[in-house]
């Protein structure tokens, strides 16, 4: 588009259109698109953000910013239509939901980004203006120096129409707005002549007023712009990356604080807040690979397991990344399958927390006889570590569970067994071991330990080990505050995998009575009536889940008008949240 031509849509009040819910420009994460552009990372597996983002001149980001102007200015023209009044007429398509402004503050205080670092006024470029522009707004600003705002906003339109990179115009034209009680079209009008000004601080500005008036999408925008502008604003990402995750935006969440990690190596704070997103987005190997390099910062960092805590000036375990740390890492590598990297975890974080780093020669025990516990009976030689003696040192029950879960899913069940949790009024069968490790736990109660139990009893069910996982299922089931749907159905499973079809067809009717719409119980329940030799039941099941999957109502597919709007992007987060609650 030639700088010369201006959108003819702006000779009217009524007639100042901007963008258009369609538009797939701006607000989308496409590939190439301005959203996704100026984070410097990619949305593939690595994990390092793109340098190239740092590097970025000033330059290299006003030409962006211009850019972005003009496929604003186009997409006016294109949208161009004198018969009707939208635009900025519109009302807003959403309200804004209060902000948790105390919960970021502490989040900033704790990863130490907090401050904000000044940037000087960006470079007033333009285009040469021709003697009619200069002159049209000499009269604009006299018009608006008379208060006569209705011929100032006139000659404005036409000084953008003439010449749309003027820069004051689009000033005097947003002051005018807000001046006539239209602080909408003045924002807009605003954020219109910002991509002409460079300046970092009023981008951020127009952020937080997007963010007040309920525009996240055009917020996000404002945010990325900061920080094109000014790299070393770290604030604008902590804002964009926040924002972003309230809206369910996850990856542009992603994008945004794995940008501050790279500011704030390691910084705990940040990778809290990325591991519930990385989850989200089902990028477990990332995650483990963030928080595995971050257990070996701070292994190298605190040598001794302790740290001090600058903020309360006493000293921490592990210097910050103590034992939830090193669960988290351990249940990314489980649920990876890494099983012995999840072992490896356990076992070198929990002698590196107690202050005996430096006793590497544990490692090479195959076993996990250095947390053998005390009442553990005396383990039979292996090879040529056999005569190692146990160093029955403390371990976490929560790490232990751990260590369980991985030996279980190597297939070393024995060594499973032995940091196996049980409750000191049950034991497993054919397990000495656990029954001795029943102390572990001889002070809780099931109800603090019910998911670990969980976990123990699928890892049994996944390796078909169906004898050992039943008891736990039962153990579970037996009480109501820890049985469910599930734990009754894999008690049921297993009790037809160990032939016990009686007992199975009883489970299976008591969740046919708890849940009488679960079809699939029904037809588990059918083949068991089958195998028993009971067709007449088994068929009243079947039917039963026939005609069910008939009167089952078919999902209502409403096609909704938007909402009309004022925000310059397609604030789809909040239209998809609007959705949901319907």
């Amino acid at each position: 588009m030639s700088k010369n031509q201006g959108p003819s849509a702006l000779g009217s009040d009524d007639e100042l259109i901007i963008m258009e819910e369609e538009d797939e420009d701006f607000g989308s994460d496409d590939e190439g698109s301005l959203e996704d552009s100026s984070e410097g990372e990619d949305d593939g597996e690595e994990v390092d953000v793109d340098d190239s983002e740092d590097e970025q001149m000033d330059g290299g980001a006003e030409e962006e910013i211009e850019g972005d102007f003009d496929r604003l200015v186009q997409n006016i023209r294109s949208t161009d239509d004198p018969s009707t009044s939208t635009g900025l007429t519109k009302d807003w398509d959403f309200s804004i939901e209060e902000r948790d402004a105390e919960f970021r503050d502490d989040l900033r205080e704790a990863s130490g980004v907090g401050r904000r670092r000044k940037k000087g006024k960006g470079r007033q470029a333009g285009p040469v203006l021709s003697q009619q522009v200069r002159s049209l707004i000499g009269d604009g600003n006299q018009a608006y120096v008379d208060s006569d705002l209705p011929e100032a906003i006139r000659i404005m339109q036409e000084v953008i129409r003439i010449e749309p990179r003027a820069a004051s115009a689009w000033s005097v034209l947003a002051q005018s707005y807000a001046d006539t009680g239209q602080p909408q079209k003045a924002l807009q009008l605003r954020i219109m002549a910002a991509h002409l000004r460079h300046d970092a601080d009023e981008w951020d500005r127009l952020a937080n007023q997007s963010r007040d008036q309920g525009y996240n999408q055009q917020a996000l925008y404002c945010y990325r712009k900061v920080y094109s502008l000014d790299p070393t604003n770290v604030d604008a990402l902590w804002d964009r990356a926040s924002l972003a995750k309230e809206t369910g935006d996850m990856k542009t969440a992603r994008n945004a604080f794995l940008a501050i990690l790279k500011r704030f190596s390691h910084d705990l704070t940040v990778l809290a807040e990325l591991r519930t997103i990385l989850i989200e987005l089902s990028e477990l190997s990332t995650c483990a690979t963030l928080f595995q390099q971050a257990f070996a910062h701070y292994q190298m960092a605190y040598p001794s397991g302790r740290g001090m805590d600058l903020t309360s000036n006493t000293e921490i375990s592990g210097g910050g990344f103590g034992l939830m740390e090193l669960l988290v890492l351990a249940d990314l590598h489980n649920t990876l399958g890494e099983h012995e990297n999840a072992i490896d975890v356990i076992r070198k974080g929990s002698r590196w927390l107690q202050g005996r780093a430096d006793q590497k020669y544990w490692d090479a025990c195959d076993d996990d006889r250095e947390y053998d516990m005390p009442e553990t009976p005396q383990r039979l030689g292996v090879g040529e570590h056999g005569n190692v003696e146990p160093g029955r040192f403390p371990l976490d029950i929560n790490a232990r569970h751990r260590l369980a879960v991985a030996r279980i899913k190597m297939g070393e069940i024995d060594e499973g067994k032995v940091n196996y949790l049980v409750l000191p009024s049950y034991s497993v069968s054919d397990s000495l071991l656990s029954q001795l490790h029943a102390n572990a736990v001889l002070s809780q109660d099931v109800l603090d330990y019910a998911p670990l139990f969980a976990e123990i009893a699928d890892a049994y069910f996944d390796k078909e080990l169906y004898a050992d996982a039943r008891p736990i299922y039962e153990l579970l089931g037996a009480d109501a505050a820890t049985s469910s749907l599930y734990v009754l159905l894999q008690t049921a499973a297993c009790l037809r995998m160990l032939d016990e079809l009686k007992d199975a067809a009883e489970v299976y009717e008591q969740v046919r009575i708890a849940d009488p719409t679960h079809n699939e119980a029904k037809m588990k329940l059918a083949e068991i009536y089958e195998i028993m030799n009971e067709p007449r039941k088994a068929l009243e099941l079947v039917y039963e889940v026939i005609d069910s999957r008939k009167k089952r109502p078919k999902e209502a597919t409403t096609s909704q008008t938007p909402a009309a709007t004022t925000s310059l992007f397609e604030e789809k987060a909040a239209k998809a949240k609007a959705t949901k609650t319907q």
